[in-house]
């Protein structure tokens, strides 16, 4: 039956698979836009499913010595793990010399809240903090509905969380030394 029905509608049928709702690509697109439209943001490398981008007042000299993550060279990025029912934004440090690591992940272990940092301290990320910032119930929402939800939380998340967890980064007296060349890369 399915195949005969795919026989006699294949043109429709293909047409509207191609223009399937993609809530992923959505996201990602919106958020893009939004993070662009802030002058207090930087977009970094962005995937379908990994919106990056960093607080210009954390795009110090000191976090941009990272290598084998994105082509910026920044340690630290707040990332958008942007999955097909909810959209998490972590703060992650990835590859660079081993100090600065160790010094912003002790930094999120004294400073909780906001940070909630895994007990260990892995070799190459290390997720700082996690915040739902849409969940599975707004992916069942119409559209237009969905998408006013997603600005909604991202306004709030722009506006409450992200300054507390740039504030805490940016009291780090470290933060703003010249970059050692002689640390040594993990």
């Amino acid at each position: 039956m399915c195949r005969r029905i795919y026989a006699k509608h294949k043109q429709a049928l293909d047409l509207i698979y191609e223009h399937r709702p993609d809530r992923q690509q959505t996201v990602r697109e919106l958020l893009e836009v939004w993070i662009k439209q802030n002058p207090e943001l930087e977009l970094d490398h962005c995937s379908k499913s990994n919106i990056r981008f960093i607080s210009k007042r954390l795009d110090t000299d000191v976090l941009k010595q990272g290598s084998g993550w994105t082509s910026s060279g920044r340690i630290l990025l707040f990332e958008a793990s942007n999955s097909e029912d909810h959209v998490t934004v972590r703060v992650v440090i990835g590859p660079g010399p081993l100090e600065t690591r160790r010094k912003l992940f002790e930094m999120a272990h004294a400073k909780q809240p906001p940070f909630k940092p895994f007990s260990k301290f892995y070799d190459r990320w290390n997720t700082i903090l996690a915040h739902k910032l849409i969940t599975a119930k707004a992916y069942d929402l119409h559209d237009d509905d969905f998408k006013a939800e997603l600005e909604k939380q991202w306004k709030r998340f722009v506006e409450k969380e992200l300054p507390t967890i740039v504030n805490a980064i940016d009291e780090a007296s470290w933060m703003h030394d010249h970059p050692d060349s002689s640390s040594r890369t993990a």
